[in-house]
């Protein structure tokens, strides 16, 4: 029963609204029509480009399954092929256990038995020519599919210049409600996109859109006092590569406050004190459900649709959304979609006894990850890929199913998936291999399950569920479903060695602290002196101590001296540091620095290394 309530029926879902007019299709000029032909233009209603797409998608089922049967035919010629050399060694076998027989009936015999290869081999020549015509049919029909899909696919598409050119009312009717002056500025470059995919954008765009005049773009007064032109400026740009759209919505104001959003969020507990926040975590904690920096709604505000519905449905489409930041020229939100959620090329996959399908659009890679590759990275298992640390996510985790045990200690295939600019590993018992995925919607008792984006038909008939990256992605995120470490590891007698990193450069603390998690370290950060003394005297103890020299608020020199006065005189400190001269090492030295290390002389090695050695000397 759940098979068969799977798909749900397209008739009875209505084709969406078109935002702007009906896809026009163009068709090309006859010969001879001249400039006449190429001025021609027919229009389309588009439920009849939908009813046409749902007539294709018929036709592709039934190329499935011939396809299923041609291989069926290339298997039934290999074991035509395999009967006529068993016959070869059994003939020879009949003729020698014949000798005995009187001549008149071994000559019979053999002639029965020349007889009968000789028509088996002709049998086996027509499955060969039937197999090899079939092949070629499927392949030309392919071909030919690939193209009729293509042309409706083209069909779909509408012009996204005018689509964007239509929010210029939206800016100007915001900026008249708040008091300030703007104007729209587009850039499509030609692109095209599915109305269904378009019509999704829609509350998005007009939302972002009114967010960048009501909280981006400043005050006519504060903008000549900045020495910009009083009438900011909202732009709306698109560009295509591959099958995806980038758009990008920004405006020349203030930029996003960055320190206000992460006094907002240590305020509604969503941010440890201390902790600092760059472009793409501050934008994360706009996306949460509620989160404003405005105590009070404005006249832009309560419009029914939040940053965390923007988010939603943009990642409902199977895109992503990232911001740059400029303080005082303003923010970019980009937002990644698809050009159109119809038939895609996949994968299938197995875990315990389900296949499942990927879209290829969310495929980067497949891999075999190593049993000694794993590293457990605060709590969580990790695989380095092309030098990223990325998380291992269990698709059996994912599905709630049990996994294959065979395997498990040994090397697992899985498949590396991107979502915007977020990457994880997604560990499978099986890749099956690629296909071509007729995604149908969901019927309505299925149409809201989380993981699920759709069902596609194989070429056997069968129904498989095709996973929705980017809900494993915000699984993953809120820790849902990410592979933990195992539970033996947990229970040994002596856990990771423990290092305190303290730094103020965001992207040095992060480096340090992926070399020694990846080196099997449990790592703890901070941001200056001050917070390291802190942490040291509170998250203790700590087996090895790696600072920076200057900081804010207390320098590593200062940091290495407290530790001392402290009573920590065996704890190993390392710093890392840019600066080069001698008398500033003698005088870290002198305040309780084991090693000196310059930055420029770091590699993973040489970290890798110094850290085991002061750490077995701070042991011994």
């Amino acid at each position: 029963a759940l098979v068969e309530g799977l798909i749900g029926d397209e008739a009875e879902a209505p084709a969406p609204a078109p935002p702007a007019a009906p896809p026009a299709a163009e068709p090309p000029a006859a010969a001879g029509d001249g400039a006449r032909g190429s001025d021609e233009v027919l229009r389309i209603k588009p439920e009849r480009v939908d009813k046409l797409h749902s007539h294709f998608s018929e036709v592709l089922v039934a190329q499935l399954q011939a396809q299923a049967l041609t291989a069926d035919l290339v298997e039934a010629r290999e074991a035509a092929a395999g009967l006529v050399g068993a016959w070869n060694g059994l003939q020879a076998r009949i003729e020698e256990l014949g000798r005995g027989l009187p001549p008149q009936r071994r000559n019979a015999l053999r002639q029965s038995l020349r007889t009968f290869g000789e028509q088996l081999k002709e049998r086996h020549k027509a499955s060969y020519q039937v197999a090899r015509r079939a092949h070629a049919i499927d392949g030309e029909l392919r071909t030919s599919l690939v193209n009729l899909e293509d042309g409706l696919r083209t069909l779909k598409l509408m012009p996204l210049a005018p689509f964007l050119e239509g929010f210029a009312s939206t800016v100007r009717m915001s900026a008249r409600e708040v008091d300030k002056r703007a104007r729209l500025e587009v850039d499509a470059k030609g692109a095209e996109i599915d109305r269904a995919v378009l019509s999704r954008l829609r509350d998005p765009l007009v939302h972002l859109v009114r967010n960048c005049v009501g909280h981006g773009i400043e005050s006519p007064d504060e903008r000549i006092a900045r020495g910009k032109d009083p009438r900011g400026v909202v732009r709306l740009e698109a560009r295509i590569e591959a099958q995806r759209v980038f758009l990008h919505v920004s405006d020349d104001g203030r930029g996003l406050d960055v320190a206000a959003i992460q006094r907002k969020a240590v305020a509604k507990g969503l941010l440890e004190p201390g902790r600092a926040l760059d472009d793409q975590g501050a934008l994360e904690i706009i996306l949460t459900p509620g989160f404003s920096t405005q105590e009070q709604a404005d006249k832009l505000s309560g419009r029914g649709i939040g940053m965390d519905v923007v988010a939603e449905t943009i990642r409902s489409i199977g895109g992503s959304i990232s911001i740059e930041n400029r303080p005082g020229r303003g923010a970019t939100f980009i937002l990644e979609v698809p050009i159109t959620t119809s038939t895609s090329a996949g994968m299938v996959v197995r875990v315990g006894s389900a296949r499942v399908g990927l879209p290829y659009l969310h495929v980067q890679r497949v891999m075999r990850v190593e049993k000694d590759k794993r590293v457990v990275m605060q709590g969580r298992e990790t695989v380095e890929v092309h030098g990223d640390p990325l998380s291992i996510v269990r698709l059996a985790d994912v599905l709630g199913v049990d996994a294959d045990p065979a395997g498990r200690a040994g090397r697992k295939p899985a498949v590396v998936l991107r979502q915007g600019s977020r990457r994880m590993v997604l560990e499978v018992d099986e890749i099956v291999g690629a296909v071509e995925l007729l995604i149908k919607p969901l019927c309505r008792s299925f149409a809201d399950h989380p993981l699920i984006l759709g069902a596609a038909v194989g070429a056997d008939s069968e129904i498989l569920p095709v996973v929705d990256i980017p809900s494993v992605f915000q699984l993953a995120a809120q820790g849902a479903v990410t592979a933990r470490a195992p539970v033996a590891e947990a229970a040994a007698p002596r856990g990771p060695r423990r290092v305190l990193v303290v730094d103020d450069s965001v992207t040095m603390r992060n480096l340090e602290r992926d070399i020694l998690q990846g080196a099997g370290y449990e790592v703890t950060l901070a941001e200056d002196g001050v917070l390291g003394l802190a942490a040291a005297k509170e998250q203790g103890p700590f087996d090895l101590v790696l600072t920076d020299l200057q900081m804010p608020r207390m320098d590593g020199i200062g940091l290495a001296a407290a530790l001392r006065a402290q009573g920590q005189r065996t704890l190993p400190v390392l710093m890392v540091t840019t600066v080069d001269d001698a008398p500033t090492r003698a005088r870290a030295m002198e305040a309780g620095v084991d090693r000196y290390l310059i930055k420029r002389e770091l590699t993973r090695d040489r970290l890798v290394g110094l850290v085991e050695e002061l750490v077995g000397r701070g042991a011994a």
